[in-house]
């Protein structure tokens, strides 16, 4: 299973901060489009699994995103 530290991570270092909190709002701690983007990108390189740009709006924090990448990779059997 993904884990809330791997999503942080990603976020972290796309944002260029060294710790994010796993209830901060995307938007809220100066995300953009651009790096929306790149997150994606890190995510679908990390995890071989493309989340939809839509997605983000709607888990828009760490914790949520963690949550939906799970419950994608579960569903599609990429992991037990």
């Amino acid at each position: 299973m993904v884990t809330l530290e791997e999503i942080k991570e990603i976020w972290c270092q796309i944002l260029g901060t060294e710790e994010i909190g796993n209830d901060e709002n995307f938007y809220d701690i100066g995300g953009n489009s651009l790096l929306l983007l790149m997150i994606l990108n890190e995510i679908s390189k990390t995890y071989g699994c493309d989340l939809p740009t839509s997605d983000v709006y709607q888990y828009d924090t760490v914790r949520k995103m963690a949550a939906c990448l799970d419950k994608q990779l579960l569903g599609s059997g990429a992991i037990s």
